[in-house]
């Protein structure tokens, strides 16, 4: 069966020694609105953990991993849109 869904590849991370083993992959063949509200949802949880850190090292990583979110955000948004941020569709509906 064909679609037209825009899937994930398979992504390794999790690198575990000098030889370049990883230990995790991320799945083949998963659809990128699933996989990408997934790693939102990691992001929130990411973010609420760092916003307790008192140290500026905490700051960088609420920082980064603020950016990411708002990124992968503005990502689903496109795809659950069509191409359209949310304010744009509902403009234009």
């Amino acid at each position: 069966m064909q679609t037209n869904t825009p899937m994930t590849t398979r992504h390794a991370f999790g690198l575990t020694n000098i030889e370049g083993v990883n230990l995790f992959d991320v799945r083949d063949g998963v659809p990128i609105a699933d996989a990408l509200n997934t790693a939102s949802a990691y992001l929130s949880t990411a973010l609420g953990v760092v916003e307790n850190a008192p140290d500026e090292g905490g700051l960088a990583a609420h920082n980064l991993v603020e950016m990411a979110k708002a990124l992968v955000d503005s990502v689903i948004g496109s795809i659950e849109f069509g191409g359209r941020g949310p304010r744009e569709a509902v403009a234009a509906d």
